[in-house]
């Protein structure tokens, strides 16, 4: 039996190696034929492509041969030329008028720039008056970047002196402001509530050790203080003027130096006044100081004798307000700036529209310049014949190329049907000689042959069995007899080794169908169990839903529930 085994399992082997070199060789020729499919696929598509081409030139050929001749086509060309140059010269003076707007725009831009530049540079004049509030008192300055850190201290507000709340409106008229308020007026801080001054004055002496002065604004509005007589009966004399309205400051401030200085009837006016100051004395007595651009006059009455006596004070340079913020420069800027902007976007819509007739006319080009690569067409006529014979050509070396790669095509397809053939016949003898080798071996159909010989003890010889033919055979006639011998010797150890396997399986079957009874009988009672414990728990919830309704009754908690250990 083993010999058979032996016989029949080399049969298949040899098959199956057989079968893995045939499954090689057709893998090999299916790679090939898929290449030479590809191929063929390509060339029909050139093929088809020569086609298409070949048919629109021999078109092509047959329209330019309808044409009326070289003459028109050359007038045509000469027309389009003309026809493009224009609009070459149109495009050409639009682009010089769109640089010359980019350029304007560019300048408005540049002076709007320009224009912010010198506004910040006007309206930052803070930081300058504090640098000149430094150099003219430092103790005046300390108190101020004090304030600015402790504001919250005071009830009300704390206005900066005057030198820093107070902004001439003409630089020009900076050294009228500063002869008429006296230095410690300039550098007094104007309180509004009487309460935060003396807070302020107690902390500057005390704490911090600095002598500056502190004023209390007035109660009364400063809507209330008004001129004796409006500025337009003085004009006759040179007054434009009065001196509240040559600057700008806080209310508080305001109402403060019309109390102290009656700056709102105080009036100030041209060089003309220099002429009439006879007329102003005898024809406007309640005027008893008023200035011109350079001078200030003053005028007293004697209560007793009625003399009148002038004094004339020429006027200094400021000191204190040599950084006013020129507002009407700022407002002349700010105006300009304005008429810039809309400038600018006048400008940049008249670009537009000159982008607008770009595009048409380069679109227009484009049209024109088509027609002359399609008048330019009939001039390749020849080219075009030419180009067809040679494709012409290529399509029918092309043609050629295919029926042969056809011809090579089918025979590989016939090899490898004959392959496939081939192998199918391998595989049936190969199946064949493992079912009777299996057979002769006594193995299912359906066993694994390697579980089979390992369970037997003979795997280990199988796979160390000799490769070559007449070795094998040798082999299987030892064996042969050395198991002969063994039978002969001792037939009834054989019999009662058979006997045994055949009360193994017997009572292996018995013991599969035990354990599948088990298996059985434990479902039934984890089901039964599962049921159970449900139908237990619904029970349980409904005890306790009415114990703990009982025991919030009696103001009391409490639950019942059930505990199921984990291994039970």
């Amino acid at each position: 039996m083993s010999k058979t085994i032996l016989s029949k399992t080399k049969d298949v082997e040899e098959q199956k190696a057989n079968l893995g070199n045939m499954t090689e060789k057709i893998e090999q020729e299916n790679n090939e034929f898929k290449s030479k499919l590809k191929e063929e696929e390509t060339r029909k598509k050139k093929l088809s492509a020569l086609q298409e081409q070949l048919t629109s030139l021999e078109q092509q050929l047959a329209d330019m041969s309808n044409s009326d001749g070289d003459q028109e086509i050359a007038r045509n060309l000469e027309k389009v030329a003309k026809d493009l140059r224009e609009v070459n010269l149109q495009m050409t003076n639009v682009q010089t008028q769109g640089e010359q707007l980019v350029r304007e725009i560019n300048d408005i831009k540049n002076e709007i720039r320009s224009n912010e530049a010198r506004l910040r540079e006007i309206r930052n004049v803070n930081n300058r008056r504090l640098e000149i509030l430094r150099t003219l008192h430092q103790h005046t300055y300390e108190a101020v970047v004090w304030l600015r850190e402790n504001k919250d201290q005071f009830k009300g507000t704390i206005h900066e002196p005057l030198i820093i709340s107070l902004n001439v409106t003409n630089p020009a008229d900076a050294k009228l402001v500063e002869s008429h308020i006296s230095f410690n007026d300039l550098k007094s801080f104007v309180c509004e509530e009487p309460d935060d001054l003396e807070l302020f004055m107690r902390k500057m002496k005390n704490e911090l050790k600095l002598r500056v002065n502190a004023v209390k604004a007035p109660p009364q509005a400063a809507s209330t203080f008004k001129p004796q007589h409006p500025i337009s009966r003085y004009s006759k004399y040179g007054f434009q003027r009065y001196m509240q309205q040559l600057f700008t400051c806080p209310e508080p401030v305001m109402r403060y130096l019309c109390l102290m200085y009656n700056v709102h009837r105080i009036p100030v006016g041209s060089q003309a006044i220099k002429n009439n100051t006879e007329r102003i004395s005898s024809e406007c007595p309640e005027l008893t100081s008023y200035y011109a651009p350079d001078v200030q006059y003053s005028v007293k009455r004697s209560k007793y004798s009625k003399n009148v006596s002038h004094r004339n004070t020429a006027l200094k340079e400021p000191r204190a307000f040599t950084d006013s913020v020129n507002v009407e420069r700022e407002q002349e800027l700010t105006n300009q700036n304005k008429e810039s902007s809309t400038h600018q976007k006048q400008k940049e819509d008249e670009y537009k529209v000159l982008q607008g007739e770009s595009d048409k006319l380069l679109k227009e080009i484009n049209e024109l310049r088509e027609q002359k690569d399609c008048v330019r067409l009939a001039k390749v006529r020849a080219e075009r014949s030419l180009k067809l014979a040679e494709c012409s050509r290529i399509f029918y070396t092309a043609d050629a190329e295919l029926q042969k790669a056809r011809h090579k095509f089918e025979g590989l397809e016939r090899e490898v049907r004959e392959l496939k053939d081939h192998v199918k016949d391998t595989k049936e003898q190969t199946e064949r000689k493992l079912r009777e080798a299996k057979q002769a071996a006594g193995i299912g159909p359906n066993d694994d042959l390697e579980d089979k010989l390992v369970e037997r003890g003979v795997w280990e010889d199988f796979m160390n069995a000799p490769q070559r033919l007449q070795d094998l055979e040798n082999e299987i006639y030892s064996m042969q007899a050395r198991a002969e011998a063994m039978f002969m010797v001792d037939e009834e150890v054989v019999r009662d080794y058979k006997q045994r396997e055949k009360d193994i399986r017997r009572l292996e079957e018995r013991l599969s169908a035990r354990e599948s009874e088990h298996q059985t009988h434990h479902e039934k009672i984890m089901e039964t169990k599962r049921k159970w414990h449900e139908d237990l728990r619904k029970l349980i919830d409904e005890i306790n839903q009415n114990f703990s309704y009982f025991f919030s009754c009696l103001q009391c908690c409490g639950e019942v529930g059930l505990s199921v250990p984990e291994n039970p």
